[in-house]
C-alpha cells in the first residue's frame, strides 16, 4: 500500500507562519494579499490572527485593506461566529465606524453575546466622532458603574463639550468625580476646560485650574495649555498670561493661544511682543496676529505683517487673506487689493463665504462696484451650479 502524501500537511504550517511573520514585520499589504490563498488551501486562521490584522490595518488607516480583511471573514463564516468573539468583534465595530456606517456598528454589538469596556469605548468613540451625542449618551447609560473606565468618561464629556450639551458634561464631569475606581488623567481635564468656554464660567475655569494643582497635573503640557487657552477665552487675558509664564515648557499652539488673546482685548502691543518672542510661528500664529491688527484699525501693520509672512515663504489661508483684504478695504488700497486676490485664485480654488464677503467689501470700498457685482454674480452661479 502506498505512503499517503503528507506533503500538504508539512506546508499548511509554513503559510501560516509566513502570513503571522508579514504581520510581525507590518508588511499589511502581503499579509492581506496572502488571504485569498490561505482560503483556498483551506486553511482557517483563527479570530485572534484576524482580529489582530484588522487592528493593525485601522491603526494605519488602511481602511481599504481592513475592508479586504473583512470580506474575507464574510467569504470563510467568520462573520456567523462574530457576536461571540469579542476581540475580532470589536475591530469589526471599528472598521464600521471609520466607514461612517454606524447602523451596521449598532447591529453588530447588540447581538454580541459578551462586551468589555473596549467594546463600549468603541462605540462612544465612534459615534462622538460622527457627532451623535444621543446616540454615545444611550450607550454609556447601557454600561455598568463597573464596566466604566476613564477613557469612558473622558469620551462622553469631550463629546458632550463638542456637541453643545456643556452644562451635561460639567454634570458627567461631577459624576466621574464621584465614580469610586476611576483615577483621572490629563484628558479628563480637557473636555471639561471646552464646557467651561462655552459656558463663559471662569469660575469653573478657576476650580479645574485648582483642581489640577492639587492632583499634581500643572507640568503636563496638555493641560496646563487647556488652562491658558481658557483663561484666554473667557477674557481673563492677565491669568492667562500669568499661567503661561509660569509654564516650564511651551508649544506653538499655546504661544499663538495667547497671542490671540491679547490681540482680541486690543492689547496689541503685547500681543507683538509674543508675537516676535515665538521660537517658532506657524500659519496659525501669523494668521492670530494679522486677524488683531485688522480687527483694531491697524490695517498698515496687519499688511506689513501679511508680506512677512508671504516672505517667510508661510502659505496663506482664508483666515489671513480674509483679514488681509478687510485691511485694503478699510485704507481703500485698490493695488494690493487686486494683488491678494490673485494670490486667492491661484493658492484657493474654493474659497468660503468669509473670504467672498471680504473681497466683495473690498471692491466696494475701493469704489470699484462693477468688480464687486461681477464676483458676486460669478459666485451665485457657481453655487447654483453645483446643487444637486
Amino acid at each position: 500500500m502506498p505512503e499517503p502524501d503528507r506533503r500538504p500537511q508539512r506546508r499548511l504550517p509554513c503559510l501560516v507562519q509566513s502570513f503571522r511573520r508579514l504581520c510581525a514585520e507590518g508588511r499589511l499589504e502581503q499579509a492581506v494579499g496572502s488571504l485569498p490563498l490561505l482560503a483556498r488551501r483551506g486553511i482557517r486562521l483563527d479570530a485572534q490572527a484576524l482580529a489582530l490584522l484588522l487592528q493593525q490595518c485601522l491603526r494605519s488607516r488602511a481602511v481599504g485593506l481592513a475592508r479586504r480583511v473583512n470580506l474575507h471573514l464574510k467569504l470563510t463564516g467568520f462573520k456567523n461566529a462574530l457576536p461571540s468573539k469579542t476581540f475580532l468583534a470589536n475591530q469589526v465595530l471599528n472598521l464600521h465606524f471609520e466607514r461612517r456606517r454606524p447602523a451596521d456598528a449598532q447591529d453588530l454589538f447588540d447581538r454580541m453575546l459578551k462586551r468589555n469596556v473596549f467594546t463600549y469605548n468603541v462605540m462612544l468613540a465612534g459615534f462622538a466622532k460622527l457627532g451623535m451625542v444621543r446616540s454615545a449618551l444611550q450607550i454609556f447609560e447601557r454600561m455598568r458603574d463597573g464596566d466604566r473606565d476613564v477613557v469612558s468618561w473622558n469620551t462622553m464629556i469631550a463629546t458632550l463639550a463638542r456637541g453643545g450639551s456643556c452644562r451635561e458634561a460639567v454634570e458627567f464631569y461631577a459624576r466621574m468625580r464621584r465614580s469610586s475606581g476611576i483615577f483621572l488623567n490629563h484628558y479628563s481635564f480637557s473636555g471639561l476646560l471646552a464646557a467651561c468656554v462655552r459656558l463663559e464660567q471662569t469660575d469653573l475655569v478657576q476650580q479645574t485650574h485648582g483642581q489640577v494643582i492639587v492632583i499634581g497635573y500643572l507640568s503636563n503640557l496638555i493641560i496646563s495649555s487647556s488652562i491658558v487657552n481658557a483663561y484666554a477665552k473667557c477674557g481673563r487675558i492677565s491669568d492667562a498670561g500669568k499661567m503661561f509664564s509660569e509654564m516650564p515648557a511651551r508649544d506653538v499652539l499655546t504661544w499663538t493661544t495667547l497671542v490671540s488673546g491679547y490681540a482680541k482685548c486690543g492689547d496689541l502691543v503685547s500681543a507683538r511682543r509674543l508675537f516676535d518672542e515665538m521660537p517658532e510661528r506657524n500659519n496659525f500664529s501669523w494668521t492670530a496676529m494679522i486677524r488683531g491688527y485688522a480687527r483694531n484699525g491697524l490695517s498698515h501693520e496687519a499688511l506689513h505683517l501679511f508680506a512677512g509672512m508671504l516672505k517667510e515663504g508661510v502659505s496663506p489661508d482664508q483666515f489671513s487673506i480674509s483679514s488681509a483684504l478687510c485691511a485694503c478695504a478699510n485704507i481703500s488700497f485698490l493695488n494690493l487689493g487686486r494683488q491678494i486676490h490673485a494670490l486667492l485664485t491661484r493658492t484657493l480654488s474654493n474659497p468660503n463665504a468669509v473670504v467672498i464677503g471680504s473681497l466683495l467689501d473690498m471692491y466696494c470700498k475701493c469704489g470699484c462696484l462693477e468688480e464687486s457685482q461681477r464676483i458676486f454674480d460669478h459666485t451665485t452661479y457657481r453655487k447654483r451650479d453645483t446643487v444637486p
